[in-house]
């Protein structure tokens, strides 16, 4: 089950754990965040493989890890 969190971080806030302010399990949602999320990731991968290759390298494990994470059916066709 994945769920989608909205999270205010004060600033100066000591704990850094953040105050929940809203949740949602809607799945139309989450898709659409999470593709979102991919689409930033990949890019900052794409810059970094021009700085950094290693760092890049990292950047595009995480890519894959949060497909997996949302499930791949979202990405047919967007891999890349």
């Amino acid at each position: 089950m994945l769920e989608l969190v909205l999270t205010y971080m004060p600033q100066g806030c000591a704990d850094r754990a953040g105050i929940a302010v809203a949740r949602t399990e809607d799945p139309a949602l989450i898709r659409a965040v999470a593709e979102r999320v991919v689409r930033e990731s990949e890019a900052e991968a794409a810059m970094w493989q021009r700085i950094d290759p290693n760092l890049a390298r990292l950047r595009r494990a995480d890519v894959d890890r949060l497909r997996a994470i949302v499930g791949e059916p979202i990405w047919q066709g967007s891999k890349g």
